[in-house]
């Protein structure tokens, strides 16, 4: 029997078969990796274990750790603008409220408040709060030739969810554009902001 195809035509219907094959195989493969929901990993954020004064709640660790995941700013070891934010973090201390402090800031200690939240806090004896080491707070002048200060007065606090940080007086003597830093332990962070 006689072949009804014409000569030239032999050949084309492989090549449009293996092309047609081909192309089902990318889309089907496109279809199945598109419904797959991919997330990207989440950053481990360490759970402090310190002792609480009896009073104080334990830690809401939860609370905690979406805290150390989106507060604003960067995990990196380097100087945050701080900006119009309230709160924000730099290396492994979350500092705020900037806002507040910028807004009402007359140099005096009662307008100067400013929480520093350690991500590693110190651990301490039970009974012993007192000997709760102090994060180390210096400041320097951005816009004019000045040398470094101390200018915190710094006392352990808790909140009521049992988070632990550091309540200060952070009194800078003028306004201008500032570098605040935090050292403590392994804990540091670098904030810029202008007053």
């Amino acid at each position: 029997m006689p072949d009804s195809e014409p000569a030239g035509c032999r050949h084309r219907l492989p090549l449009a078969a293996t092309a047609l094959a081909a192309c089902l195989m990318i889309i089907g493969g496109a279809c199945t990796g598109s419904s797959t929901h991919h997330t990207a990993a989440r950053p481990t954020v360490p759970v402090p274990h310190i002792n609480h004064p009896p009073a104080v709640p334990r830690l809401d660790t939860q609370f905690w750790k979406k805290m150390w995941r989106t507060v604003p700013g960067s995990s990196a070891h380097s100087c945050v603008s701080v900006g119009k934010r309230t709160t924000v973090r730099s290396g492994e201390f979350i500092v705020g409220d900037f806002a507040a402090y910028i807004q009402t800031w007359d140099g005096t200690l009662e307008n100067s408040k400013l929480a520093y939240t350690p991500l590693y806090p110190p651990d301490y004896a039970p009974g012993h709060a007192g000997d709760i080491p102090l994060p180390i707070i210096t400041a320097q002048r951005l816009d004019g030739a000045s040398g470094q200060i101390s200018p915190a007065t710094l006392n352990p606090a808790w909140a009521q969810n049992g988070m632990f940080f550091y309540a200060s007086g952070t009194v800078l003597p003028e306004r201008g554009r500032w570098r605040l830093t935090a050292q403590l332990g392994q804990n540091s962070g670098c904030f810029e902001l202008t007053l």
